[in-house]
């Protein structure tokens, strides 16, 4: 707890100083509610760390290990996740609107009720993610990899999901309406209840007997 301690209080001069910390070793620290609010941090390394409740907001966490680490209810707004390690992570109702996750990896996490408004989700890798009741809105997600996951009524409407692979993940009741899903992949996927009202559909890949509208 002494080592946990001592490097909050290092990151946190950091921030005052907008300085940008380096390797930084968090692994499986509790650091519940703790104000990290603007962090840049290179070489972040957090796996299995308690973020619970915490702030975030603006952090640069490039490249950072946070596999099986715990955001849940985090207030992560503007965060930079760019090439970021999330595998098995927790983000249950986390508020990640305007979020970057350019080409990060995020596979088997949880995500449920996440609010993703505005986020940049280029090339993210969600495979076997649970994003269910999550919200989507507006995201700009080309070439992102969705395959089996979990986005049962989840909001997704006035997305890019241009080239997005969506293979045997389930969509069940979720809302695309107005999003652009030109060539998108959704092949093996469950798609019952989707809204598609007004979505961009040229070159989709669909299994022969599915029929959007």
């Amino acid at each position: 707890m002494t080592t946990s301690i001592s490097l909050v209080e290092r990151l946190r001069k950091s921030i005052g100083e907008r300085q940008v910390v380096h390797n930084v070793d968090l692994s499986g620290a509790d650091l519940h509610g703790v104000d990290l609010t603007g962090l840049m941090a290179e070489r972040f390394i957090a796996p299995g760390a308690c973020f619970e409740g915490a702030l975030l907001t603006g952090a640069q966490l490039i490249e950072a290990d946070l596999s099986g680490a715990i955001f849940d209810g985090a207030h992560m707004e503007g965060i930079n996740l760019g090439l970021a390690t999330l595998d098995r992570a927790s983000l249950r109702g986390a508020f990640l609107a305007r979020s970057i996750w350019i080409n990060a990896f995020c596979e088997a996490a949880d995500m449920t009720r996440a609010d993703l408004t505005g986020a940049d989700l280029e090339g993210c890798l969600f495979s076997r993610t649970r994003l269910d009741d999550a919200i989507l809105c507006q995201v700009n997600a080309p070439h992102t990899r969705f395959t089996g996951a979990s986005l049962i009524w989840t909001d997704m409407r006035d997305g890019i999901f241009s080239k997005a692979t969506f293979n045997v993940s389930d969509l069940s009741n979720a809302n695309l309406s107005g999003s652009n899903c030109s060539q998108a992949d959704f092949r093996g996927a469950k798609l019952y209840g989707v809204n598609w009202s007004g979505v961009r559909l040229d070159g989709v890949l669909f299994d022969p007997w599915v029929k959007p509208h």
